[in-house]
């Protein structure tokens, strides 16, 4: 246990509830957008995301960045729960994660199309490099070496290029146009496309949280469900058209257990979102195919959904996802979105050596015919050949033909398979592989065969069913549709498909806010517990950071050797209110900030009912424990310093009364409200305390008991 001097130096680095200033609600500063609370009126009030969010502190704007929310510590808080949420997902559902630039340049948004159908949503980047570029100095003709002030020749370097006007700038590109990503779609594309693939390696699934700027007008930015500057949890794959449903089925099936988790139920819609009347990109066949692969998908899985005419992005349709807010108005959160134009833009490739065999069951019936004449005996005793298309008397067009036969000789050289070819020696209707056994006079007689034939289901009008149209095998019709969009042998473009489960991270933190009117669920709430101290003396206010330590999952915090064997923090918050306060004013406080027991973004709060030493020293120890740390700052932090458990825990030493400290730590909405006190330091326990003040029910428990508490309410959701 520390000291009582360095417990109470150690608090003071931590917010308590009563040292917040009550100015920030009344009188917005002139560098923040944030309105005063409104006056009050008989009405009831709906609950607001921006009155909220200023309450609880969680966010502010400014007017030298309109339409860039200022996330402050709580909001923080929030924001990196539920993006690490979702990173914990991606491992089961096969995301990988990349960090991609901000700005591209405009031959970039050029091939995307986005400079064509998106310009006006987009901001562009100009680089002054011409105006800082010094003039050339060249090197006399018959110099053999540079001298040091030579800008014009040297090495490996590329000389700047000489302009119009007769100055100079930096070579390819330097003072180029640059636009900031609205989307990620193009960069992936380009990592895509930074290697060779083969069609083993689809589906391919990226994932990136980089922030995205479009240009909203000024009169439709409103708080943080229409802004300027966002965050998306912005995901695409990369597949084969015979992965398509199931990727559509895996990611609808990932956004219904997000937003389960997040407590949303049935709170939510599903839309398809179809081709726009003008600015799109792509015939009009391809979006037909796209929108009825995205509406078999949906009908499949058995959800409802509407139709949003004209609504699609420009490079393709789209399955959105719709919540409402408090007030009625509904709002796009994930998306799913296919695309089959963005590949071909950027020249996508995947190699497919005999694509779409799998399904049409060539592999599975060579393997068949091993097994038989294995068993057989025949060993090795027999050949393969491939017989083409007759000279005449076939048929079919020239085109079918090749294709036919290009997939039977892929499948043969992708299973590794010797063969000959017989010119001229296919059936009538299609070309097939033989299986040749040798007789013991030397002749050759088939025996096995396997042919492959689109024509006689043509002729026969032979059709099956298929909701999402022909997904199990292409994506699309194999009847009456131009080779060009069928697989063949050789390189293939592949399919992409947009997906963002919660769509823009701030828009969705604002419907929850107005969701849950800022009782944030336990593993999401900013203030996470609450330490209530009964007095300021040096053992509780001691006790106090300690048990906050415990939350936290950190032995000392601070210090310039903590060492690389501290454990993993839990990721509580956990605040310490050791004024001298009564008890009953802390805990009236705590409840209405919102700490929580199963609510909040301040996750605990710690509040003494004295100041006495051992009552603080006890505090700061259930302080250290909820963090994770041993020790708070001091020369003494030791290597074996564990890692902290990532809560928040914050402790209220101070002497004001109990009773002043409980009604500003539940103002404050901490999710735990936890009062130490001399029977607590002699016990080694806390008080856990209802943040409901209606309810008062209090429990005591060791800090290593609450701590297990609170990481069983954060994995309930991980």
């Amino acid at each position: 246990m520390l000291p009582s001097r360095l417990a109470r130096q150690a608090l003071r680095c931590f917010h308590r509830p009563h040292q917040i200033p009550r100015t920030l609600l009344a009188k917005p500063s002139r560098f923040s957008s944030t309105k005063a609370t409104p006056p009050r009126n008989d009405s009831p009030e709906l609950p607001d995301h921006r009155k909220v969010g200023a309450q609880q502190e969680l966010f502010m704007t400014s007017i030298y960045s309109p339409g860039s929310p200022i996330f402050l510590p709580n909001g923080a808080r929030i924001f990196n729960r539920l993006v690490d949420f979702l990173r914990r997902q991606y491992v089961s559902y096969g995301f990988e994660e990349v960090i991609t630039p901000n700005i591209y340049k405009k031959s970039l948004w050029e091939v995307s199309g986005h400079l064509q159908n998106y310009a006006d949503d987009m901001y562009t980047v100009t680089s002054t490099s011409r105006a800082r570029q010094p003039e050339a100095t060249s090197c006399p003709p018959e110099a053999t070496s540079c001298p040091p002030e030579a800008t014009s020749c040297c090495g490996d370097r590329e000389p700047p290029t000489a302009t119009s006007d007769g100055s100079s700038r930096l070579a390819e590109g330097e003072d180029d146009d640059y636009g900031l990503k609205p989307m990620n779609c193009p960069g992936h594309c380009l990592i895509f496309a930074s290697k060779a693939r083969s069609y083993r390696d689809l589906p391919i699934r990226y994932a990136d949280f980089s922030p995205l700027h479009r240009n909203e007008i000024s009169g439709a930015l409103s708080g943080l469900t229409r802004v300027r500057r966002f965050h998306q949890d912005d995901g695409h794959v990369f597949c084969r058209p015979v992965q398509i449903q199931p990727e559509v089925f895996r990611t609808l099936a990932f956004m219904k257990s997000v937003y389960g988790a997040l407590g949303l139920g049935d709170g939510y819609a599903f839309a398809l979102s179809t081709r726009p009347a003008d600015h799109y990109i792509g015939t009009d066949a391809e979006w037909a195919r796209a929108e009825a692969q995205l509406r078999g998908a949906l009908e499949q899985a058995g959800l409802a959904y509407t139709v949003k005419a004209g609504d699609g992005a420009f490079y393709g349709p789209k399955i959105d996802v719709m919540l409402r807010d408090s007030h009625g108005k509904t709002h796009q959160a994930g998306t799913i979105q296919l695309d089959f134009q963005l590949p071909q833009r950027f020249g996508l490739e995947y190699s497919a050596p005999a694509p779409a065999l799998e399904a049409r069951g060539v592999f599975r019936t060579l393997d068949f015919m091993k097994s038989v004449y294995g068993a057989l005996g025949l060993g090795d005793g027999y050949a393969f050949a491939l017989s083409t298309r007759p000279a005449d008397h076939y048929i079919g067009t020239d085109a079918e033909w090749a294709r036919a036969e290009a997939q039977l000789r892929g499948a043969l050289e992708q299973a590794g398979l010797a063969y000959t070819v017989k010119a001229g020696d296919g059936a009538f209707y299609g070309p097939k592989i033989d299986v040749m056994l040798r007789d013991s006079h030397g002749k050759t007689h088939q025996a096995g065969t396997i042919q492959l034939d689109f024509q006689l289901p043509q002729r026969f009008g032979l059709e099956y069913s298929a909701p999402a149209p022909a997904l199990e095998a292409r994506g699309v019709p194999l009847a009456g549709v131009d080779a060009a969009l069928r697989e063949t042998y050789g390189p293939v473009t592949p399919v992409l498909i947009h997906r963002a489960i919660l769509g823009s991270v701030e828009r969705l933190m604002a419907l929850l806010i107005e969701e849950y009117n800022g009782k944030w669920p336990f593993w999401l709430n900013p203030r996470q517990a609450a330490i209530l101290t009964l007095n300021d003396t040096d053992p509780v206010v001691d006790w106090a950071a300690q048990v906050r330590r415990t939350l936290l999952g950190i032995e000392k915090e601070g210090g310039a050797d903590a060492g690389l064997s501290q454990p993993n923090p839990t990721g509580f918050t956990v605040d310490v209110d050791a004024s001298t306060r009564p008890l009953g004013e802390k805990l009236a406080e705590a409840r209405a900030k919102e700490w929580p027991f199963w609510l909040n973004p301040r996750q605990a709060a710690i509040l003494t009912l004295n100041d006495t030493d051992p009552v603080v020293d006890w505090a700061a120890q259930v302080q250290r424990t909820l963090l994770g740390v041993e020790d708070e700052g001091g020369a003494d932090a030791g290597l074996s310093q564990p890692h902290p458990t990532g809560f928040t825990v914050d402790v209220d030493v101070s002497t004001r009364p109990l009773g002043e400290k409980l009604a500003e730590a539940r103002a404050k909405a901490y999710g735990m409200i936890l009062v130490v006190g001399k029977q607590n330091v002699e016990q080694g326990t806390v008080t856990l305390n209802s943040r409901d003040a209606a309810t008062r029910s209090r429990e005591d428990l060791t800090p290593t008991d609450l701590l297990r508490r609170m990481k069983e309410l954060v994995d309930k959701y991980q």
